[in-house]
């Protein structure tokens, strides 16, 4: 592309890098600027653009979209993201990558049911117009679903993922651990009332979207989510899932409760691991 007026021949990247890019880029006050820094600059433009997510994937020629959202997250729009209690607040906590320009909140210390909507709401309406993301569970969502008439009369940009596990998953793994699997008001099999979630968001005229594995790479999804406005997004969870490490407790002998202590989780450490680093441990 680049021929050396002298020899005929291409110049090399690091001749031009080193010649003339480097240098130019000095004269206006920028330090290390390379080949990278321009695909990052091109990035950028076309996140400014709001270009499909997906086609910037294939721009950037990366294998897939989670590079392209792990590397150049930082040049996404700012957005907000909300979680409460349960389920889908310990997925987020362990798993979500804050990237720059993004904000975290949840309500882990209280675990309280129910927050999540009014917070993404009160988020939502902060945010000025920008992306509000909600990961909640079904059974806490329930607590205050009225609040999509919030959302809807609203028109929030305000994007709800919601795992659906068909109820209260923390009580269902509670009475199966302690009462022997004597299930009682914990899913629709017995006696909770849990909404169909396709109806419940088309009548408040939500679009809503079942999503499964692979669904980043759907282009169906990444419209949905990129538009602007609410957007439901059903993530279905077996209902016996649960979640490593924590803290194992039992009914006694006497018919009380008994926790293990904090650094006890389970499963529990292979011996050899425990001896390495229960020996540093102090019990008072």
């Amino acid at each position: 592309m680049f021929a050396s007026p002298y020899t005929g021949r291409p110049y090399s990247a690091d001749t031009i890098r080193t010649r003339y890019l480097r240098p130019a880029a000095l004269q206006v006050g920028i330090k290390g600027f390379g080949w990278h820094s321009i695909r990052h600059s091109y990035k950028s433009w076309m996140a400014a653009a709001k270009i499909n997510p997906a086609h910037t994937r294939d721009l950037m020629r990366h294998s897939d979209i989670a590079t392209t959202m792990d590397v150049y997250g930082h040049t996404l729009t700012p957005e907000l993201r909300e979680s409460s209690s349960g389920g889908a607040n310990t997925v987020m906590q362990q798993a979500f990558q804050v990237k720059q320009g993004q904000r975290a909140f949840n309500s882990g210390g209280l675990a309280s049911m129910g927050y999540g909507l009014c917070g993404a709401i009160g988020a939502a309406f902060a945010a000025n117009g920008r992306r509000t993301i909600l990961v909640e569970g079904d059974g806490g969502f329930t607590q205050n679903l009225q609040e999509l008439g919030t959302v809807s009369a609203n028109h929030l940009n305000l994007k709800i993922f919601l795992f659906d596990n068909n109820g209260y998953a923390s009580i269902r793994m509670t009475q199966k651990n302690y009462f022997g699997g004597h299930y009682v008001g914990c899913d629709r099999e017995t006696g909770l009332g849990i909404p169909n979630w396709e109806h419940l968001f088309a009548a408040y005229g939500i679009p809503v979207m079942p999503i499964g594995v692979g669904y980043q790479e759907d282009e169906s999804f990444l419209r949905l989510f990129e538009s602007t406005g609410p957007a439901a997004f059903l993530v279905k969870i077996d209902p016996n899932q649960t979640y490593f490490p924590k803290i194992s407790s039992r009914v006694g002998p006497d018919g009380a409760m008994e926790s293990n202590p904090l650094h006890l989780m389970s499963p529990e450490l292979p011996a050899e691991v425990s001896a390495k680093v229960f020996r540093y441990l102090h019990t008072f």
